[in-house]
């Protein structure tokens, strides 16, 4: 294939665009009339405006309202467009209507010309009301899980204890008490755990006066122990030549479980002093003591005294 000179390309493209001038005309006006008629044919859309329920005094209204209408338009292409760039106000029910359905008709939906309304869905709204009523119920928390091993809940105090709720009549009727959403506490240790606790969710036409949570103390200590040790030996100190009766007594040990368990039996010392025991007084009733032991256990012997007497051969 030949290429054309530099004199020849200009030729070449001289005549590409004047040679049959008229059929290019025709195609190119047919192309803008078609490009017009597919811009002005008739399209659907929808669009979604908000609906606004009334307020009523000393009512509520319970039937059901819709947030949204859906609403298919018909319209040229650029106007169905330019209506669901821009939205539609919003739908407003009149709050003095005593009608039992507000009806959304095509009149009450402003749009341009050349643009109509389809479809509306729904196209009734039901209009229920009841009267609004309010009372206090008490709140009961509502325990999930278990505290740590060897320690136990002993308390669980609300606040408020009482409260509010407020809404349709009907509704309230059905109410008892109020719960707090589950309460985890589980692996909780010894202390005072304040925690901000959600209520319950209300049936739809109730709701609270005020917040929607209480504060919720949970009180734990460790779970308390008990152990008997049997027939200790009683310690003499101050003194010889000396008998005890009797000479062994119980001990009994209360406290933490885990400390209690845990203490090793020779560290708990029963002993009498006899350092100012006169021989001569004959048995002298004393005192059996213990040698310290951790605070947090409590300690009672048995018996709580004992005779101290002189030694006889």
């Amino acid at each position: 294939m030949s290429v054309p000179n530099e004199g020849g390309v200009a030729a070449f493209a001289r005549r590409a665009f004047t040679e049959n001038l008229s059929l290019k005309s025709i195609a190119l006006v047919a192309s803008l009339v078609l490009f017009v008629m597919r811009g002005g044919e008739d399209q659907t859309g929808v669009v979604s405006p908000r609906v606004i329920a009334p307020e009523r005094a000393g009512f509520v209204l319970v039937s059901d309202v819709p947030e949204q209408v859906h609403i298919t338009l018909t319209g040229s292409r650029a106007l169905v467009n330019s209506v669901r760039q821009e939205p539609l106000e919003d739908i407003r029910i009149p709050h003095d209507t005593e009608e039992r359905f507000f009806y959304i008709e095509a009149s009450q939906i402003d749009l341009p010309p050349g643009v109509s309304v389809s479809s509306i869905e729904p196209t009734a709204i039901p209009l229920v009301w009841a009267e609004r009523g309010e009372r206090r119920f008490r709140v009961d928390p509502v325990i999930d899980g278990e505290v740590a091993e060897g320690f136990v809940q002993i308390r669980t105090a609300v606040e408020p204890t009482v409260v509010v709720v407020r809404g349709a009549a009907t509704e309230l009727t059905d109410i008892t008490r109020v719960h707090t959403q589950p309460i985890d506490v589980a692996g909780l240790t010894a202390g005072e755990h304040e925690l901000r606790v959600p209520l319950m969710p209300l049936a739809r036409h109730l709701e609270y006066s005020r917040s929607g949570s209480v504060t919720v103390t949970v009180t734990v200590e460790a779970e308390a122990g008990h152990r008997l040790l049997e027939d200790v030996e009683v310690a003499v100190v101050g003194g010889t030549e000396l008998d005890l009766r009797p000479g062994r007594v119980n001990v009994s040990l209360r406290g933490p479980r885990a400390r209690v368990d845990d203490l090793h039996p020779r560290r708990v010392i029963p002993f009498v002093d006899v350092s100012g025991f006169d021989p001569a007084m004959g048995a002298v009733p004393l005192q059996v003591r213990l040698r310290p032991l951790p605070e947090d256990i409590a300690v009672t012997v048995e018996p709580a005294e004992v005779l101290v007497l002189p030694r006889t051969e």
